[in-house]
């Protein structure tokens, strides 16, 4: 049989030892960090709450019985535009991530084509929505 009790005495030696460490000594003044933290750290930029412009100028043309062409005047920010959402009829039909591209074409509209309203609305990193611009009929 394998002798246990000199594992037990050497545990409850490393424990004791242990406990003696962590006591506390008279005038022992453990190091606090400095408060607050935050203060150390460049503070955090101020949240963005300003939505991006109206897209202006947006038009509607068909360039078949099923298709239908937007081109829309970008919006601006004063952080970034990130996007655009495209709206058929009042329904949220795609969104467009890249701000640079202001134009969309709607491919296999149920006819009849000239009975649809066309909107777009612009977004920014901070999730912050712009009003959709004025709803746009088709221009044969």
């Amino acid at each position: 049989m394998p002798n246990h009790s000199r594992l037990v005495v050497l545990l409850s030696w490393a424990s004791s030892l242990i406990c003696v460490a962590g006591a506390r000594r008279p005038g022992y003044k453990p190091y606090t960090y400095p408060r607050p933290l935050r203060q150390q750290f460049p503070p955090l930029p101020p949240a963005d709450r300003v939505p991006p412009t109206t897209p202006r100028n947006l038009t509607a043309r068909a360039t078949s019985d099923r298709q239908v062409e937007l081109t829309w005047e970008p919006s601006t920010d004063d952080k970034a535009v990130v996007g655009y959402l495209v709206w058929l009829s009042g329904s949220k039909v795609t969104t467009i991530t890249d701000p640079s591209y202001t134009k969309y074409v709607f491919l296999r509209l149920k006819p009849p084509v000239g009975e649809h309203t066309f909107s777009v609305s612009a977004f920014d990193a901070a999730g912050n929505e712009s009003e959709p611009c004025a709803p746009a009929k088709l221009a044969r």
